[in-house]
């Protein structure tokens, strides 16, 4: 084959080099885990388990002993005093000790030794021995005597493991034994006594054989203080080892675990149990070398299995480049015969194939790159304009909005249609904190939003109305399903993803369902009609006009006591009073579930009383409360929430004035005033002069002077003392409403039950009956 000088070709060629090195090296990572790493693991957890053996053969005859102590313990033939009181007490002692030790081939001996007894005696399952004759002549331990025995025994108050010593056997043979000893403990705490199990190594040795099977190794048993109780070695030396391991693995409280450690240029896994009977710890040390034997040798057969795979696929990936190539070298010659050579770039010479075909590429790109961007404009125009004339009615029929369908590429043949209108909730902040261009981005954002989520249920196409705060969406349902319950599941997914993923919250207001084209613009003027409801129900919510239709209340009602209310509390200056008018206020427009036209003039109604009160004060408002109050016109409104704040602010900055300027006036006046009004009111000839001329002041004076500190005329407020001493007495005495009225200082009735009904809402007569 003709040698290739193209650096296209090489280029091809060391990618798939590279891809070739990167498969087999993450391949060589993957394999090397999952199997050299689970072989590893598997021996580990093989030598865990043949230690998790011994650990539990070993805690299983500790248990034994300790269950046998209980029992001698219990044994009214090992009692200390029918023990000692006789010969033959000894001899059932023995003979019961015997019976134990048949059940235990674990055990070579067991003696029991008393503490109270004066002469020092033993009694073993092999006979009785005194202490020093035993400690001397029958088991002669190399670090351990008769006096140190009966000191343990005296001081013994929990089972004691001795580590291996070495002893000499009726004066002959050398053995290693352990001594496990157990304190004989009966109905009081203070042991009595002390019986020692004496286990022979090859007891030991027979379980510890089993942890390191066909391996050399070191197999050990811990005290609760770390000694060494127990050592077995097989095809090693133990040369510190064991000080080795004592320094590296600290008595922790894991229950297992495996390290690694290194040892006179050896390194060693080590396993370690934790004893479920005593506060030992069991440790098994093996070469590491030893036991990993079998995962090298798989090692290394994988390492020659991956060269192989790597010069296989350097021989594909030549392949490949070559095939892969031919391809390219056609259109290249096609490119050059197609274009003159001046519209092709200098790399032609240097035969960087790719370099030629991206730059014809792109002239074609650029010649369309206009056309199509302005094709793009012009769809989105064109479907903004299509909704909006959908909304306003434009289209009559089927047919005559299929021909913009199609220009428009919107498939919304379905039968049903449905409006839904966004209304972006606190606007003014919205437009503050984002920019123009981010604004236009989050509402087409919105928009789509609402196109995605109608998949599966129909079609849809949505536009920016001119206010810029609103967004009109137009749904095209499928026939053949509950559309009422489609519609509301749709607009909850909707506003549950809004609320997710937009910092900013929008009223949906949704209009009804309908199968005709003339009747979307009938939807659209029901879900505009349904999010002015907002102003009551607050934003970040659905509103369906059906709701509004099946909730509305005909009957129309006026909070005129709660305003009559307010303005007095403004007028007096009174804080509290004030923001308990104006929240009633409000929730009785949200509690009457009253339409939004009536709530709007409601809201009129209250900053108009406002500002009319404040003008007759003649309070001079300082800048921020003449923004406030400016912002209390109802188109600029967005919810009543908002409203209700505003009013109780501006109230509340009126009531500071009202109340400095009544601080600063004849309070003690006042104070005479009431109390004379409230002594004679009774007094049918109490009148504006009498007042007047008791305080030597003129009529209009008074009258200005009481207005100004109470918020009430002089007179109005006489007339709700001699009211609430009329209604006192309807309700608790039989009097006639002639006496009554001499009673309480009036003497027209027709001009007293005209107040009275005025005020009540009934007649004195049917006062008095509906009261009784």
């Amino acid at each position: 084959m003709r040698m290739i000088k193209s650096q296209r070709f090489y280029r091809y060629f060391l990618s798939y080099i590279l891809i070739t090195v990167i498969s087999l090296s993450i391949m060589s990572g993957v394999v090397y885990n999952l199997v050299l790493s689970s072989m590893r693991d598997e021996v580990h957890h093989a030598m865990m388990n043949s230690l998790d053996q011994f650990r539990n053969a070993l805690d299983q005859r500790i248990q034994e002993m300790d269950r046998m102590a209980h029992q001698i313990s219990k044994h009214t033939d090992l009692t200390p005093f029918k023990t000692t009181s006789t010969g033959y007490g000894a001899y059932l002692a023995i003979d019961e000790l015997k019976q134990f030790l048949t059940t235990n081939r674990f055990i070579s001996d067991i003696v029991i030794h008393y503490n109270s007894r004066k002469v020092d005696t033993l009694y073993a399952a092999s006979g009785t021995y005194d202490i020093n004759h035993f400690f001397n002549d029958i088991f002669r331990f190399k670090n351990w005597d008769q006096n140190q025995f009966i000191i343990d025994s005296a001081s013994i108050i929990s089972p004691v493991m001795r580590p291996m010593d070495a002893v000499i056997v009726n004066q002959v043979a050398e053995q290693n034994y352990v001594v496990y000893s157990v304190p004989l403990v009966a109905s009081a705490d203070t042991p009595y006594g002390t019986v020692m199990f004496l286990i022979p190594e090859k007891s030991f040795n027979q379980l510890a054989a089993n942890v390191l099977g066909d391996y050399n190794g070191s197999v050990y048993i811990l005290g609760d203080q770390g000694q060494n109780l127990y050592t077995y070695n097989r095809g090693i030396a133990d040369d510190g080892l064991m000080n080795t391991l004592t320094g590296m693995m600290p008595g922790t409280q894991n229950p297992w675990s495996i390290n690694h450690i290194r040892h006179q240029n050896q390194e060693y896994t080590v396993t370690k149990q934790n004893s479920t009977a005593r506060n030992y710890r069991y440790l098994a040390a093996l070469p590491s070398d030893q036991i990993m034997y079998k995962v090298d040798q798989v090692k290394d057969m994988y390492n020659l299995t991956v060269f192989g795979i790597f010069i296989f696929g350097v021989a594909l990936a030549t392949a490949l480049s070559v095939r892969n190539y031919k391809p390219l070298q056609k259109l290249m010659r096609v490119i050059a015969a197609q274009h003159p050579a001046s519209q092709l770039p200098a790399p032609l010479g240097k035969k960087d194939e790719l370099d030629v075909i991206s730059t014809a590429v792109a002239n074609m790109i650029r010649e369309n790159e206009g056309m199509i961007h302005q094709l793009h404009h012009q769809a989105i125009a064109l479907r903004e304009q299509f909704v909006l004339s959908l909304i306003r009615g434009k289209y009559k029929t089927r047919e005559e909005i299929n021909i913009y369908l199609h220009s428009a590429n919107l498939p919304m043949y379905d039968p049903f249609f449905a409006v839904f209108l966004l209304y972006i909730d606190e606007y003014e902040s919205f437009r503050a904190e984002y920019s123009d261009t981010m604004q236009s981005h989050l509402k087409d954002s919105l928009i789509k939003v609402l196109e995605e989520g109608a998949d599966g249920i129909g079609q849809g196409c949505g536009a920016e109305l001119l206010d810029g705060r609103s967004m009109v969406f137009v749904l095209n349902l499928k026939d053949g399903q509950d559309t009422e319950a489609i519609l509301r599941q749709y607009a909850e997914q909707v506003m549950s993803l809004i609320r997710h993923y937009f910092r900013f919250t929008v009223t949906m207001g949704v209009g009804c369902t309908y199968p005709e084209v003339n009747q979307i613009s009938q939807s659209f003027i029901e879900a505009s009609h349904a999010a002015r409801y907002r102003l009551m129900h607050g934003g970040c919510r659905i509103i369906y006009y059906p709701d509004i239709d099946q909730n509305h209340v005909s009957k129309r009602s006026y909070p005129v006591e709660i305003l009559d209310r307010l303005v007095k509390s403004i007028r007096q200056g009174d804080q509290l009073a004030v923001t308990d008018a104006v929240q009633k206020a409000m929730t009785y427009i949200r509690d009457q579930n009253m339409s939004v036209e009536v709530a709007l003039f409601i809201c009129f109604d209250i900053v108009n009383n406002v500002a009319k009160t404040l003008i007759e004060l003649e309070i001079e408002l300082d800048e921020a409360t003449n923004e406030a109050l400016g912002k209390l016109f109802v188109p600029h409104l967005e919810t009543i929430e908002e409203l209700e704040r505003l009013i109780t602010d501006i109230c509340l900055r009126v009531c500071l004035t009202t109340s400095s300027k009544k601080e600063s006036g004849n309070t003690e006046l006042l104070d005479e005033i009431k109390a004379y009004i409230e002594e004679n009111y009774k007094d049918q000839s109490l009148s504006l002069k009498c007042i007047a001329d008791q305080f030597g002041i003129s009529a209009s004076y008074a009258t200005r002077f009481f207005k100004n500190q109470t918020g009430e005329s002089l007179m109005r407020y006489i007339d709700c003392l001699r009211m609430q001493e009329a209604k006192q007495l309807l309700k608790t005495t039989e009097l006639t409403l002639k006496d009554i009225l001499c009673e309480v200082g009036y003497i027209d009735s027709t001009n007293f039950i005209r107040k009275f009904k005025r005020n009540e809402g009934l007649t004195p007569i049917q006062y008095r009956n509906l009261m009784n």
